[in-house]
């Protein structure tokens, strides 16, 4: 009696589990209803379920971080310190992002987030001016993560050109604007913030120019016949990766 019980309990434990993993699944693919996740009550997940159903941002943030507090090392922490991450920065709250999104290359380094957490990582060192610290996480995971392929040297991330460039082959375009996101020594270092670029929903282009007779890569995004197009465009750039020191250069 008291096996057939236990047994039960399992089978009914185990149910629930397969289940919360079946809509977490759904919610991840858009389909889901809020009256089934409402039944699921079993700890850890109906905590993490509840965190990605919430719509107010703020509440969500709470939910995934009691979810870490309690489960830290269980199935979906990762996630949920990513989830947790992407709050702050897409709040503007750098410091904060850049202290969570360590959490997985340094806690969860088997985590399929680690490349991108490390991006935003970092960028969000570089964004909150700690860019000492940026370059000592650099060289700590790129020791860490041999395999990994990330370069990135910060220097012109925050110290953007507002002298004249060069273009090093005449371009057929003579009107119109762009931004320019940064300059860069090395052009890996160009081509990896253009790749965070285009995670983030934006289409740039890296362009050689030369300054004082040096030759550099310009990251640039966009371009606009008018200025107040550039500009509404370097606003939503703003807004989406905090990227704030752009420049607009008229071609």
């Amino acid at each position: 009696m008291y096996a057939f019980i236990f047994i039960s309990i399992l089978i009914s434990s185990s149910y629930c589990l397969s289940n919360s993993d079946k809509k977490i699944d759904e919610i991840m693919n858009g389909n889901y209803s809020l009256e089934e996740i409402s039944l699921i009550n079993s700890e850890p997940e109906s905590i993490y379920l509840k965190g990605l159903t919430e719509i107010d941002g703020e509440k969500s943030k709470d939910l995934f971080l009691e979810y870490y507090n309690k489960y830290s090392n269980n199935k979906y922490a990762a996630s949920a310190v990513v989830k947790i991450a992407e709050y702050f920065y897409a709040k503007g709250s750098y410091v904060q992002a850049a202290h969570w999104y360590q959490k997985i290359p340094i806690k969860y380094p088997e985590s399929d987030y680690v490349d991108k957490s490390i991006s935003y990582h970092l960028n969000s060192l570089v964004i909150s001016g700690q860019v000492d610290s940026a370059r000592y996480y650099t060289k700590v995971f790129k020791k860490k993560f041999p395999k990994l392929k990330f370069n990135y040297d910060f220097i012109p991330t925050n110290k953007i050109s507002n002298k004249p460039l060069v273009d090093s082959k005449n371009s057929s375009i003579s009107n119109g604007f762009t931004i320019q996101v940064g300059i860069f020594k090395q052009y890996r270092s160009a081509l990896y913030k253009k790749k965070i670029l285009m995670s983030e929903g934006f289409s740039s282009n890296i362009k050689e120019v030369f300054i004082d007779n040096q030759k550099l890569y310009s990251l640039r995004l966009g371009l606009f016949k008018k200025r107040s197009n550039a500009e509404k465009e370097a606003l939503r750039l703003k807004s989406r990766t905090g990227i704030y020191n752009s420049i607009i250069i008229e071609l």
